[in-house]
């Protein structure tokens, strides 16, 4: 099919979005291609629907695992064969899935760029048809992007070792000059096609509000713009108060952060996108993935520790073309605060190894074993047992995985799976030999169809519980043991944070090494800071305008809508009107020859007193009108 048959078939649109098409053609054209368009833009269909206009898998490559999965279940609903590969899953899961890729029909594999530096996974992408990477996320190769990843680093090594070399699509919202650059070189594209759109959006206000009383300028603003809107905070536990807050003020509100169970994430989410609930707030765990177009109103009642993360929240405001505001709500404690934090994200080197230590001995693990082995993880009972301060060691633990040696992953539902590793007639005589088990089974057989033979398929606990009439724990507890017996492969379900080895474990004198990259990390995230505090405090400069060019896109023009924008507006019109005042004060006095100032008071009754004595005061100094002895005013 066509790449416009694919969009309508597949997604519903008559028309693609600029540049979607141009890109998409550009990919098909066998160009490598590099795409830098804002959020909300349809970056994904931009190297979806030309990988099913192609013969082959696309491998894509992604960093977060929750928008892997709001991907692949996206395309799965569509009918289209998609799959991820990420922490968590069971080595034979992830034996299956790239078996699949092989011979299977899987046409997008979803995986993270760790995942590329695998024995396993380079031997299997040889044997695969690769009609094309996506790189989503790609600022992330380059130092000077927010989210630098050393792992993606290796994707150009990776591709070099593949039997033939496939063409590359790399996508990202936001991308300064250097960070441009840095996606090209470092990823090795040759003869490539660059699309960047212009970060600046026509619908989108863009607003500051210094105030001392937060709260109550929250409420105000929410009393006068009307519509569904966006709350971003700095902690799980401000979602809840200030949800409460909106609350109690007749303006509902869900909350959502990484603290909650999935499920209650899932209906607040669905509440939310329902307009059961009117506003959602929300850490920066929210917003991934979500598709809401009428949001009329992000608000930020803290900082971003720059303008990337900053420009990425807010552009989920007005994606439906409509008017949106984007507005920051800060006081000078805000200020301070940031700096503070700022001081703390960056341990100490002894610090991050006595973390690095603890998390070994916490494990088990010896020096030389634990790449890609993924453990359920408590930051509480590892901090108790080894007399570690909690913020010292998440700080150390989210620095070890800005270098690239662990991932910490938020509390994640990933649902229970299992395959059966016995064929029909082994099977059958498990069941009679073992009839304690037969029941589930057939039931297993009812619910997951004979796929369950071959792949990894997802199932529910709880509704195997229901349908077995047996408690929960019962039927898992049935379940490892039909593990134990060879009859299936069980990966219960867990909600547990984990943390994933990317290398196998150092010896902690091999940290000393990164001693120069964390100082450069600190020197580039001070300059970021920098620049969200000039962002805020200022009042001279259009705020989108000053996003533009921080973005490079230098030749950007006023928007002539942000806060700051609308004050120099208000501002000349004062002007205007004052130029106007003084020509009807000319006008007076030419009129009636001598003109007393109290009779000019009386005839411009209406505009303020101060306004008619400041026109005369700028006629005189011109030298249109002068002051006469008798008190009277005359034309020169």
């Amino acid at each position: 099919m066509t790449p416009k048959e694919i969009l309508r078939e597949k997604w519903g649109f008559e028309q693609f979005r600029f540049p979607q098409e141009e890109i998409i053609n550009s990919v098909l054209d066998q160009k490598n291609t590099v795409a830098i368009m804002p959020t909300g833009a349809g970056k994904s269909l931009c190297f979806q629907i030309p990988a099913l206009a192609m013969e082959g898998i696309c491998i894509v490559i992604c960093p977060l695992i929750a928008l892997m999965k709001d991907q692949v279940e996206g395309l799965n609903k569509k009918g289209i064969n998609a799959k991820a590969i990420y922490t968590g899953l069971h080595p034979k899961e992830i034996d299956g899935i790239l078996d699949n890729c092989i011979y299977g029909n899987i046409k997008f594999l979803y995986c993270s760029p760790e995942r590329l530096s695998t024995g396993i996974f380079i031997e299997r992408a040889k044997k695969m048809s690769i009609c094309l990477i996506a790189i989503d996320e790609a600022h992330c190769i380059s130092q000077w992007g927010e989210d630098f990843r050393p792992a993606y680093l290796a994707i150009e090594q990776f591709v070099g070792q593949l039997s033939k070399r496939p063409n590359m699509i790399a996508l990202t919202a936001s991308a300064t000059q250097k960070v441009r650059i840095d996606i090209i070189e470092k990823l090795n594209l040759n003869n490539v096609s660059l699309f960047e759109t212009s970060i600046k959006r026509e619908n989108l206000v863009y607003a500051v509000r210094k105030t001392e009383d937060k709260d109550k300028k929250l409420i105000e603003i929410f009393e006068k713009i009307a519509g569904s809107g966006i709350v971003y905070v700095n902690s799980r536990k401000k979602t809840k108060e200030i949800a409460d807050l909106l609350n109690q003020n007749k303006i509902s509100t869900g909350h959502y952060n990484a603290g909650l169970t999935q499920e209650e994430r899932n209906i607040a989410q669905k509440k939310w996108m329902n307009n059961e609930f009117r506003v959602m707030v929300a850490t920066n765990a929210f917003g991934m993935g979500i598709d809401k177009p009428d949001v009329r109103l992000v608000v930020h009642l803290n900082l971003n520790e720059n303008l990337e993360d900053y420009y990425q929240e807010a552009g989920r405001a007005g994606r439906d073309g409509q008017k949106a505001i984007a507005t920051i709500v800060f006081n000078e404690d805000d200020l301070y605060q940031i700096k503070e934090k700022h001081q703390k994200e960056f341990p100490k080197l002894e610090d991050l190894q006595l973390v690095y230590q603890s998390l070994a001995n916490y494990f088990q693990l010896a020096i030389g074993v634990g790449e890609f082995e993924t453990f359920d993880f408590e930051i509480v009972t590892f901090c108790q047992r080894y007399n570690l301060k909690i913020q010292t060691a998440f700080m150390a633990l989210k620095t070890l995985e800005g270098i690239g040696l662990i991932t910490l992953s938020e509390a994640m539902k990933n649902p229970a799976s299992l395959r059966i590793e016995m064929d029909n007639k082994d099977l059958y005589k498990f069941q009679i030999e073992n009839e304690r088990y037969d029941k589930l089974i057939k039931t297993i057989l009812r619910i997951c169809g004979g796929e369950v033979f071959s792949q990894f398929v997802k199932i529910n606990e709880t509704s195997l519980a229901n349908l077995f009439m047996a408690p929960v724990q019962e039927i898992k507890e049935m379940l490892k043991q039909m593990q134990l017996r060879g009859a299936i492969t069980y990966v219960p379900s867990s909600e547990m944070p984990k943390i994933t080895y990317l290398s196998a474990r150092k010896d902690v004198k091999e940290l000393m090494k990164f001693k120069k990259i964390l100082e450069d990390k600190k020197e580039r995230k001070e300059q970021k800071i920098e620049k969200i505090i000039e962002y805020v405090t200022q009042n001279k400069k259009c705020r989108q305008q000053m996003i533009g060019h921080y973005f490079d896109e230098i030749a950007m023009e006023e928007c002539g809508i942000c806060d700051v924008c609308l004050e120099k507006k208000k501002a000349r019109k004062i002007e205007t009107d004052d130029t106007d005042l003084e020509k009807m004060i000319l006008k007076e006095i030419k009129m009636n020859q001598k003109t007393l100032p109290k009779k000019l008071l009386d005839t411009f009754k209406d505009i303020e007193e101060s306004r008619i004595k400041q026109a005369v005061k700028n006629l005189v100094e011109i030298e249109q009108i002068k002051l006469m002895p008798d008190g009277t005013i005359q034309i020169i």
